[in-house]
């Protein structure tokens, strides 16, 4: 996976990944969709991490199936495996199109700080910036470090999967029971690092929230 580069000074390489994708947006609008983002962030990878377990489980299952009968958790694989390749390129597609929005938002804050006269208001509007840069960075940058562990992880499932396309016997699949426990040890691995994500986007949500009035009381 090629890597990220940052085009602004403020600008974590993947920021992008929590903006509104709207251009004609107030800034503090974009500011507070980005709270609907880490969100949104949170639910998609808690379903990347079933799909990860998913794959690891019914590989496990194909091994204890070897001296019964392995086609049903064998085609069940395959169906957890194409779910796990598309919740990979999603993730992955989010860190790419990063490297094309990531400007957006603090390039803007930058440009509208500028334009504050009072130097005191102008301080606080650049820290303000800076604090929030720092905590989308954070999720980015844990976001980056799991998106790399799922890329050899998929393409070991993808070699896994193969292999067993050519051979289901006993013997065949005995020879990867091995290679099964390494792929369980890995899924828990990445459950790990898309825990941080989420951790860190949970962390992180409510500081770009625009504070909403109550819901009206129900009507009796």
């Amino acid at each position: 996976m090629r890597p990220l580069r940052s085009r602004l000074p403020y600008v974590p390489a993947a920021a992008a990944l929590l903006l509104l994708a709207a251009c004609q947006t107030a800034g503090h609008q974009r500011v507070d969709a980005t709270s609907t983002r880490l969100d949104d962030l949170r639910s998609s990878l808690e379903r990347l991490d079933e799909e990860v377990t998913a794959v690891a489980d019914t590989l496990a299952t194909v091994v204890e199936k070897a001296n019964e009968d392995p086609q049903p958790a064998y085609k069940q694989l395959g169906k957890d495996l194409s779910a796990l390749e598309r919740g990979y390129e999603h993730a992955r597609s989010r860190l790419d199109q990063a490297e094309k929005e990531a400007g957006r938002l603090f390039e803007e804050w930058t440009r509208n700080a500028e334009q504050i006269s009072d130097p005191d208001l102008k301080a606080l509007s650049e820290r303000r910036r800076d604090m929030l840069q720092k905590m989308l960075d954070a999720v980015v940058s844990r976001m980056s470090d799991a998106v790399s562990e799922l890329e050899g992880y998929v393409s070991t499932s993808r070699d896994l999967h193969t292999y067993l396309s050519q051979d289901l016997t006993p013997q065949g699949i005995r020879a990867i029971a091995d290679k099964s426990r390494a792929h369980g040890k890995a899924a828990r691995t990445i459950a790990g690092k898309l825990e941080d994500v989420m951790e860190a986007a949970e962390k992180a949500a409510p500081r770009f929230e625009t504070a909403k009035p109550p819901p009206p009381p129900p009507k009796g």
